[in-house]
């Protein structure tokens, strides 16, 4: 077998679903990378003398749902510990969501970014709470900050508002920002109660255990404040005006279908507003996907209208997260071409 050349060494904090989705791309592909650290909330996993077995690592988590049960957790070991002491060149942080106060993730990204180490996440909360300080701290200590897993799972948002519209002036951002919740609104025009679909949704891994932030549309809201920020506009998480899909009854449904018309839970801003709320659409509406699909509509002065449609929910999360790993490995690699010059 034809051994890997590392030329990244990578930390993942948080090892959920996503984190071991994560974790299961860069054990398979050859993509340069190499995981020498795991933390999660009961113990860390340090390399040390040879190369983590990750796929023994991961499947004993997903049997068991805890890192502790495997021989090489240090359960003495905290994550700011593994922060501090790890040789790592980027750190992955997928610690659960808190809009909140953002921790614990607000505290573990200042750590790493103090730390002068590259950061990748899919944390919503920390960028909700702190989205200019986290990006100020990584300018200030020279590292890179990608947060693409935020907003749109497999759908790459951030990048195309970063470089592919350069030069657009963007007006207006809309759409259907949770795989959840669209899953649940699909079933319930199939007949299903909201309640039998939550059940099912719950068991399919599509909704977390306590899904409060994706039915009230908190998660949505949170997605907005950073798109917000990242198209410069000051709009914190209280200036979002918000409504969730626990009202729609199945008389709504049933008007809804009359009308030849759907109902999606829809986020959307722009300069003057930002709002999360259920909305009456067109069936052959841009926007009138159904499942666990994401569908994003971009609205500027050059490129006029571009939708964007991709999966939200869940492991399509990780093809996020990989593509902002490897931009900054991109962006090292290039920087050091130029400094060979």
């Amino acid at each position: 077998m034809v051994q890997k050349v590392v030329e990244m060494n990578i930390v993942i904090i948080g090892f959920g679903n996503i984190g071991r989705s994560v974790a299961k791309v860069i054990s398979e592909k050859d993509l340069g990378l190499e995981i020498v650290g795991i933390a999660d909330r009961d113990g860390c996993i340090v390399k040390e003398n040879t190369p983590l077995d990750v796929m023994d690592i991961v499947e004993t988590v997903e049997k068991t749902k805890k890192l502790s049960s495997h021989p090489l957790t240090k359960t003495d070991m905290t994550t700011n510990d593994l922060i501090d002491s790890v040789d790592a060149d980027l750190f992955v942080e997928m610690t659960p969501t808190n809009i909140e106060n953002g921790e614990p993730g607000l505290s573990f990204m200042r750590r790493i970014l103090n730390r002068k180490k590259h950061l990748v996440t899919s944390n919503k909360g920390p960028l909700v709470i702190a989205y200019r300080e986290l990006t100020d701290l990584a300018k200030e200590n020279k590292v890179l900050f990608r947060c693409g897993a935020t907003i749109g799972g497999a759908i790459p948002i951030l990048s195309l508002i970063r470089s592919g519209l350069s030069g657009n002036k963007i007006t207006k951002i809309k759409g259907i920002l949770n795989g959840t919740t669209n899953y649940i609104l699909t079933k319930m025009f199939e007949g299903k109660s909201f309640d039998y679909t939550l059940k099912e949704a719950q068991e399919l891994g599509i909704a977390e255990t306590n899904p409060t932030y994706d039915i009230e549309g908190i998660d949505i809201g949170a997605k907005l404040v950073v798109l917000a920020n990242e198209l410069g506009l000051n709009t914190g998480f209280n200036n979002v005006k918000i409504e969730g899909i626990k009202n729609i009854t199945k008389e709504d449904i049933e008007n809804a279908k009359k009308e030849d018309k759907v109902i999606k839970l829809i986020g959307e801003i722009s300069k003057n507003s930002a709002e999360v709320s259920p909305q009456l659409i067109s069936k052959n509406d841009s926007l009138a996907v159904d499942g666990t699909l994401n569908a994003i509509k971009i609205e500027c002065d050059l490129a006029k209208e571009i939708t964007l449609i991709g999966h939200g929910a869940g492991e399509e999360t990780a093809s996020a997260i990989i593509g902002d790993i490897l931009e900054i490995k991109k962006v090292i690699e290039n920087e050091n071409k130029s400094n060979n010059f």
